[in-house]
């Protein structure tokens, strides 16, 4: 189901909000984890965060309440 999210997601698929929420929480988790790894996590950090802005932006303007 991940996989299917951020392929969608990265092929310009639209996704529902509760989608959205999912991979949100996902790009989250990836993030936080590529911190811990510190420098071997250096392109999953990257990744991440690109992903987390762009789906952060879509929630906004959708007006979907998520916690930052």
């Amino acid at each position: 189901m991940t996989d299917k999210l951020l392929t969608r997601l990265s092929d310009g698929d639209p996704l529902s909000d509760s989608e959205l929420l999912q991979v949100y929480a996902l790009l989250g988790e990836a993030f936080s984890l590529a911190i811990r790894l510190g420098t071997r996590g250096d392109m999953l950090r990257r990744w991440a965060a690109s992903d987390l802005f762009t789906v952060e932006s879509y929630l906004r303007q959708r007006g979907v309440k998520f916690k930052t």
